[in-house]
């Protein structure tokens, strides 16, 4: 069996939650986040880590709850057969 040792770590409560609850949407326990954090520090020879949830701001989820509604039929949109033809109507004065 493995050896492992301890690390105590003093955090703010709301702050642990919330962390465990993104880890938790990720698939993952925090005691598993921290351990991959200290095995890439340890492999790459700095701080790394970029995981986030990427979640899209209004801008986003509108355009793409318009992009659905265009697929199921319920809203009407241009369609092209190539980049030339949509630059033209780009550039006509209709």
């Amino acid at each position: 069996m493995a050896k492992t040792a301890s690390i105590n770590v003093r955090v703010n409560p709301d702050l642990k939650k919330e962390a465990e609850e993104i880890c938790t949407q990720l698939g993952i326990t925090l005691s598993g986040a921290i351990n991959a954090f200290l095995h890439t520090v340890a492999r790459e020879q700095r701080i790394p880590l970029d995981l986030s949830l990427r979640i899209p701001n209004a801008e986003t989820i509108s355009a793409m709850e318009e992009a659905e509604a265009v697929m199921r039929g319920e809203l009407e949109a241009k369609w092209y057969t190539d980049v030339d033809e949509l630059i033209a109507d780009l550039q006509s004065d209709d």
